[in-house]
């Protein structure tokens, strides 16, 4: 039997949730196995997204929205 296992993805959005044009080269654009990949990567690599016109993520497991967060910091 195959490996069901669903993958998890980022979709990059601007701040009114349509999604962003031209991505930054640091974007991930291959999913990740699991959420804990996914959120390691977003770790190191969120300011860089935030500075090349990301405003906010959506984290996917398959095709079903686990979340969705801002890249700018709160006190902002």
């Amino acid at each position: 039997m195959a490996d069901m296992k669903s993958k998890w993805i980022w979709v990059y959005e601007l701040a009114d949730g349509e999604p962003v044009n031209g991505l930054p080269k640091s974007a991930a654009l291959e999913p990740f196995d699991s959420k804990e990949d996914a959120e390691a990567w977003l770790t190191k690599y969120w300011r860089d997204l935030l500075a090349n016109g990301v405003d906010q993520v959506e984290l996917f497991e398959g095709q079903t929205s686990v979340y969705q967060m801002s890249l700018h910091p709160l006190n902002a």
